[in-house]
């Protein structure tokens, strides 16, 4: 994995356990960045949901 699908992968702004997880899809369960870039867009409508 080279530093740009590092860069596309993990989002500063989450959690690091959510970071790991979008890891995990990545290298663990061979999900696409196009795949995890929506994951990530949800999990950052779920958190700013909750803490509302």
């Amino acid at each position: 994995m080279d530093n740009k699908n590092l860069d596309a992968l993990f989002d500063e702004n989450l959690p690091c356990i959510l970071n790991d997880f979008l890891g995990y899809l990545y290298t663990v369960k061979g999900k696409s960045l196009n795949t995890i870039d929506g994951y990530k867009v949800d999990l950052r409508l779920f958190l700013k949901y909750i803490k509302k």
